[in-house]
């Protein structure tokens, strides 16, 4: 049982931890595995675990790094790294 939020649904058995360098690590209790995500997909993956939508990311994402591509592309990116959260069962 999960959250449903825009299509992707998060999974209740992980727990995350964050790092000093603003990585965050993903185990998941059941299969053992743990999964390293990189600054911008841990904010991203925060963002969404609050119930933020893949447009309210994209703002988020562009505020933060103003030099960054356009909002278009940032949201390419983001349903990417929502989708590999998908595939690797983060989030269904």
């Amino acid at each position: 049982i999960g959250i449903t939020k825009g299509g992707y649904k998060m999974a209740e058995r992980f727990i995350s931890e964050g790092t000093a360098t603003g990585e965050l690590i993903i185990f998941d209790t059941i299969t053992k595995n743990t999964h390293v995500l990189n600054l911008t997909a841990a904010l991203i993956y925060k963002l969404y675990k609050d119930n933020h939508t893949v447009d309210e990311i994209v703002d988020t994402l562009k505020e933060k790094y103003p030099n960054s591509p356009e909002k278009d592309e940032i949201k390419g990116d983001v349903e990417e790294i929502l989708n590999d959260l998908k595939l690797q069962k983060v989030v269904s």
